[in-house]
């Protein structure tokens, strides 16, 4: 058997390892920081990292930049404006537990926390 033949008759097995060496190296990192957190060590420049939750159906999405670089601040922006177009609601959020939050309408590339929350759709 190829290896070509081999990879197509188990590709699920193979993704499902995959899947689950990299979850087993993210628990691990996360573990050792403190409070799921990524402590300085582990998030270069610690303070200039900047953290974007966007909500969604199937859980949220994390998108990180550090504020120090224009290329990762220009793409965090421009997901922010994509997503707040179509009718996103932002909230930039400060606190020990994220516990203090105000409505935001423009992109803060020095917020440590920023969310992103669907718009609300009523009907039957």
């Amino acid at each position: 058997m190829t290896s070509r033949a081999f990879i197509a008759r188990h590709w699920p097995l193979i993704a499902l390892l995959l899947l689950a060496i990299a979850l087993i190296a993210a628990a691990a990192l996360v573990n050792h920081c403190k409070n799921g957190r990524l402590c300085k060590g582990h998030a270069k420049g610690g303070a200039d990292m900047g953290t974007m939750a966007v909500m969604g159906g199937a859980g949220d999405t994390k998108i990180i930049w550090d504020s120090t670089k224009p290329e990762e601040v220009d793409n965090a922006r421009r997901s922010f404006d994509d997503l707040r177009k179509k009718g996103y609601l932002a909230f930039r959020v400060t606190g020990e537990k994220g516990d203090k939050g105000q409505q935001i309408y423009n992109f803060e590339p020095n917020a440590e926390k920023l969310i992103l929350a669907p718009p609300l759709r009523g009907g039957v």
